[in-house]
């Protein structure tokens, strides 16, 4: 979201940025703070440097797209979300934090009836050898996902991750058209 531009601006409004919760302990040094600035531990620092700070890479909206019966009979379900030109979209398309990487896709998987399939995973692709590195998390609507979470690897010249487990459709909708906004940090 941004630390405000202007005006009154406060330690609990960087410590929310940063990911903390509103009202819990934190300091200007602490890392994750000073990070939103690019800061050294210990360096001298003034508030007005905060201005306009944000702990977000980058910001997408996917427009949600389904594929039904994928892989049959390996996956007997649905995909929801972007995959490339195959489902869904994702504006703009391209990684802020990863030199314009194309996003190639980001889709969760439903449960299936085939106990060796994707059932409740979490797929995300970027193009390219992009290393596992640059960002800690992804929010995809309210659910927020941490990249150390994630099983990672480089496939058909693509970097993916894909979290396990994810029993909740984090996009909240299945419905084809539906905007859901997603933030890297």
């Amino acid at each position: 979201m941004a630390v405000a531009s202007s005006g009154a601006i406060s330690l609990n409004d960087f410590h929310v940025e940063a990911g903390g919760s509103s009202g819990s302990n934190c300091s200007i040094n602490d890392s994750d703070i000073r990070a939103l600035i690019s800061k050294s531990d210990g360096a001298s620092m003034s508030f007005n440097e905060w201005y306009g700070a944000s702990g977000t890479l980058d910001t997408q909206t996917v427009t949600m797209g389904t594929q039904a019966g994928v892989g049959y009979p390996i996956f007997i379900g649905a995909l929801h979300g972007f995959n490339g030109s195959v489902f869904g979209s994702m504006s703009d398309g391209t990684c802020n934090f990863k030199s314009g990487a194309d996003y190639k896709s980001l889709f969760w998987g439903a449960p299936t009836y085939n106990t060796n399939s994707p059932a409740n995973e979490l797929f995300f692709s970027i193009t390219g050898n992009v290393g596992n590195s640059g960002w800690s998390t992804i929010k995809i609507a309210s659910t927020t996902l941490n990249r150390t979470d994630a099983s990672y690897s480089i496939s058909g010249g693509s970097s993916l991750w894909t979290w396990s487990g994810v029993t909740t459709n984090p996009f909240g909708t299945t419905s084809n058209g539906a905007t859901v906004a997603v933030e890297f940090a």
